[in-house]
């Protein structure tokens, strides 16, 4: 048969018993049943005969400007009319990694807690050792709230519990000493006084907690100091009408002479002690001792 002029559908060269369309340069891999008034075009054949036209044109074109060696008298055959006509196929991009969810570790010792963030694709940060009455390495924080979204070998810092301090010993030491060991160990220290008429003055006499307590930092720990106030010496008491000056006592008169001696009394001493003045002249040679101290 000769060939078409118009786009539209006609008997198959190939003389298949069908119909093929033909979009105006070529025949198309278009085929369908014949069907009554074949011979007349509509407006929808000639409308898609008439695109697939100018896409097969654009695209012969298009091959030779880019130096194919198609020749421009190849058939190119449009996309099915139930699909799109051109179909361009887009780069996928590579798909962002799966992120790292946080699992919760508060309550876990330190070496359980490293394998859950290392099962969850995370590693441990810094660690923070801090003082607390739990066992020691127990997790007592995280720095990531659980259930927070990482990226993966991210770190999340956390929080251990560390043993408390001791509380020194001090019983015994010097106020001021006492004081300051017990501040550089971190504590606090709250001070009473008793009163006591022997001993050392100025040091402690007990602590609570005793030495070797565990206490938490800035816990306070109580101390008594001594505050010796010690009794008057009855020999040297002015209250028991002594004459100052001598020990032992010597009660107050006219005159003393040393007992046994050559004075006239009117009052006599055996051997006596001068501490400081000497108003009877009992020590006549002056080295402190009177009436044949021995």
């Amino acid at each position: 048969m000769s060939t078409p002029h118009s786009p539209g559908w006609y008997p198959d060269p190939d003389q298949s018993g069908r119909e093929r369309l033909w979009d105006g340069q070529a025949w198309t891999h278009h085929l369908r049943k014949p069907a009554e008034g074949s011979g007349r075009l509509g407006p929808r054949t000639i409308a898609l005969a008439t695109g697939s036209g100018v896409l097969g044109l654009l695209l012969i074109v298009g091959l030779v400007a880019s130096g194919t060696d198609r020749s421009p008298t190849d058939t190119v055959l449009p996309a099915p009319a139930s699909s799109p006509s051109v179909q361009q196929t887009s780069a996928r991009s590579t798909p962002p990694p799966k992120l790292a969810r946080v699992p919760a570790v508060e309550g876990l010792g330190l070496a359980k807690a490293k394998r859950k963030l290392r099962a969850a694709g995370l590693e441990v940060g810094d660690v923070d050792r801090r003082p607390s009455s739990k066992r020691k390495g127990t997790v007592l924080k995280q720095g990531v709230d659980k259930g927070t979204k990482l990226e993966p070998g991210s770190s999340v810092a956390l929080v251990v519990a560390a043993p408390l301090p001791q509380v020194p010993s001090v019983v015994g030491k010097p106020e001021a000493s006492a004081i300051r060991n017990l501040k550089n160990a971190g504590f606090k220290v709250k001070k009473t006084t008793q009163t006591r008429t022997t001993g050392k003055d100025d040091v402690v006499l007990s602590q609570s907690p005793a030495r070797g307590t565990r206490a938490k930092p800035k816990s306070v720990v109580r101390i008594v100091i001594s505050n010796v106030q010690r009794r008057p010496d009855p020999d040297t008491d002015a209250s028991r009408n002594c004459t100052p000056g001598y020990s032992p006592c010597l009660p107050p008169a006219s005159d003393y002479d040393c007992r046994g001696g050559s004075g006239n009394g009117p009052e006599y001493s055996g051997p006596v002690r001068v501490t400081g003045s000497d108003p009877y002249d009992l020590d006549q040679d002056g080295d402190g001792k009177a009436c044949e101290w021995s």
